[in-house]
């Protein structure tokens, strides 16, 4: 474990005997029999920051370990050692020692028989199926990240096209375009009804074309007409509600064309 954090490789161990010591805080933990918490820690290392992160903390938990601290620890200890068997004042330790093997001879009695041969084959084999699975995890993540690279160089040529701006470019004014084309032609159509009825100049030219223009009522279903046109705007800039909005709109078109309908089919009659 030590040796892969010199390495700079970030390590996925297990909590079995002395390993959490020499990993420290700077490796991923599983559990050594379950096959998906491994599975889950290689998919972990893949992403960078995880992995750029295991393996500075590597190297920091690594230095703990140096040769030279191991050798000064050792040494320490056989010089105390040495000191504690010289020392004749003091006989506490072999009567301890002995009573010590007594209690490890009795707990060795109680402890079952160790696994034969035969019975750990099976755990070999299985541990040759964590390995087929992990090689099948590792290939289809490969897979799904050359898919992912392709996606993405895809749509960077989708959006770097001709057409994909003028598309970008269409649906940013769209919203825009209907507003703005009721508002001018709800403008035209107020300023024409109401300048045809008021001006009489306009009135008696327009009648060789139509008698119904001079007459009031096409002028008022003109102008309700024309507002509810120009209230398109007001529906885009927000201040009114676009249900209540709708349906004063409904009801001045309706009941503009309702008079401009009604106005011609007298002047149909008359004729």
């Amino acid at each position: 474990v030590t040796e892969a954090m010199v390495c700079g490789c970030p390590v996925i161990t297990c909590r079995h005997s002395s390993l959490p010591e020499a990993a420290g805080e700077a490796a991923l933990y599983v559990d050594q029999s379950n096959v998906y918490e491994l599975i889950d820690a290689l998919y972990k290392v893949q992403n960078p920051e995880v992995r750029n992160q295991l393996i500075a903390d590597g190297f920091e938990h690594a230095n703990k370990f140096s040769w030279s601290k191991m050798a000064d620890t050792v040494a320490e200890v056989l010089v105390e050692t040495a000191k504690t068997i010289k020392n004749e004042t003091t006989g506490i330790g072999s009567p301890l020692w002995g009573e010590f093997r007594k209690l490890q001879a009795k707990i060795q009695q109680q402890l079952p028989p160790s696994p034969s041969i035969i019975q750990v084959q099976p755990t070999q084999l299985q541990s040759g199926g964590l390995e087929e699975q992990l090689r099948y995890a590792e290939a289809q993540l490969q897979q799904k990240q050359r898919e992912l690279q392709e996606a993405g160089s895809n749509l960077a040529a989708m959006e770097s096209s001709k057409f994909w701006k003028l598309r970008s470019g269409w649906f940013r004014l769209k919203p825009l375009l209907v507003p703005v084309v009721s508002l001018i032609l709800g403008i035209n159509l107020l300023l024409l009804s109401t300048a045809m009825y008021a001006e009489k100049t306009l009135v008696k030219l327009s009648s060789f074309v139509s008698p119904v223009q001079g007459n009031l009522f096409f002028s008022l279903g003109g102008s309700l007409l024309s507002i509810a046109l120009m209230l398109g705007m007001v529906g885009y800039l927000g201040y009114m509600k676009p249900q209540v909005l709708r349906r004063v709109r409904i009801v001045m078109g309706g009941g503009g064309l309702a008079l401009i309908g009604l106005t011609v089919l007298q002047n149909i009659n008359l004729l």
